[in-house]
């Protein structure tokens, strides 16, 4: 998640230190762009980079091979296809969230990706334990299983360096665009076209991936309509106003939901983190919009962004609700945070998209709190042990 001066565009002076200097936007683009605000070991950085790339290529080995053991590999579209791409549409339609096409083997999914159709119940085999992850190394049994109520579950995504590669974008791309093209799609001859599409077909797989666990939302401190501006430009290959349209995903803009008393108040407030604060009062919003089904329910919430605004958020949005009156006997919620790498090229980004997609489910379904950071290589590759899971009851993993 890249972040501007938010306080200047409330009204507030900035006080800039040495580990908090604003960066410049890019004038008119509505990305926020990165501030330099984590010290970053590059050493530890340049492991983690290397561990996570061995794990995508690792799981990219296994994930052919579950779609070469499909029938719908033979398919006409297969070819046009991610292996990911292809995965996630039939698991959605698996699991009832979009219907299978009748023409193809065993009712694997068309290319297009269809209308709601209601679930067919709960047919799917339970997720395995999750072990290692939780802080009490309980014994991790599943919360919900794969193929249960998607609503008991809740997914924020970052878009800037989470979902879209901002800070590449703005270094590699934007810099070298003809004069007159800053703001236009970006032209098919670009030598990045291609990276840029297979990218975009690993977003669309991990979007779909995620509603066939859970309910999702998009948090962003960008300024509206960067989401849809920005995958117009640089997102070729897919209609992302569409395909959110059909998954049912929302997008908050964290700007619009932070009074300006709340943004000034952190801007002079030593220690508090107006990105923060801003991120805070958006995902409470989210959760009371997508929680009001299962008020009663124990709140499962899993946070995924770039930065650490995201993870201090949610922590202290579940921590204060568990204070609401009326909820003092309400079941802890479960607060689960992944933290992508600050700055991330577009390959470090697709990679790290793969780990996540291979997974989501045993997140959804662990039954304890937990942070996995990307940066951390001493604890990555255990917890993707425990976590990576097979999308079919015949496949190995």
């Amino acid at each position: 998640m890249a972040e501007q001066d938010l306080a200047a565009k409330s009204g507030c002076c900035s006080s800039d230190s040495e580990d908090e200097r604003p960066i410049p936007a890019s004038a008119g683009s509505g990305a926020p762009r990165p501030l330099a605000r984590e010290r970053i070991n590059s050493d530890k950085r340049e492991r983690a980079n290397e561990l996570v790339a061995e794990m995508a290529k690792e799981y990219r080995a296994d994930l052919l091979r579950q779609v070469l053991s499909r029938p719908s590999a033979a398919s006409a579209d297969a070819g046009a296809r991610s292996d990911l791409e292809i995965v996630a549409q039939e698991f959605c339609a698996d699991v009832g969230l979009f219907p299978a096409d009748p023409r193809s083997p065993r009712g694997s999914p068309t290319r297009r990706t269809g209308e709601k159709d209601a679930p067919r119940g709960s047919s799917r085999r339970s997720a395995s334990p999750v072990a290692g992850l939780g802080s009490s190394g309980g014994s991790g049994t599943p919360a919900n299983p794969a193929g249960a109520s998607r609503d008991n579950v809740i997914i924020i995504f970052d878009w800037d360096d989470t979902l879209l590669p901002t800070w590449w974008v703005q270094e590699m791309v934007n810099p070298y665009l003809p004069p007159g093209s800053k703001e236009a799609k970006l032209p098919s001859d670009s030598p990045h076209y291609d990276s840029l599409a297979a990218h975009a077909s690993s977003l669309k797989a991990m979007l779909m991936l995620a509603r066939a666990v859970a309910q999702v939302a998009i948090v962003t401190l960008a300024v509206r309509p960067w989401v849809f501006t920005s995958a117009e430009r640089f997102l070729p290959g897919i209609d992302l106003p569409e395909l959110l349209r059909e998954l049912g995903i929302p997008i908050f803009y964290a700007r619009e939901h932070v009074k300006q008393p709340d943004a000034c108040l952190a801007q002079v407030e030593e220690g508090v983190d107006i990105f923060t604060v801003a991120k805070r009062a958006t995902m409470m919003k989210c959760l009371r919009k997508l929680s009001r089904k299962w008020k009663r329910a124990r709140m499962n919430v899993i946070s995924i962004g770039d930065s650490l605004a995201e993870k201090d958020a949610i922590k202290e949005v579940l921590w204060a609700a568990c204070e609401q009156p009326g909820l003092e006997d309400a079941p802890a919620p479960l607060c689960k945070t992944v933290k992508f790498v600050y700055q991330p090229t577009l390959h470090q980004l697709r990679d790290e998209l793969q780990l996540l997609a291979m997974w989501l489910r045993r997140m959804a379904s662990h039954d304890e709190d937990f942070d996995i950071s990307m940066e951390e290589p001493e604890d990555l590759r255990s917890q993707g042990q425990s976590l990576c899971t097979s999308f079919w009851p015949s496949s190995s993993g």
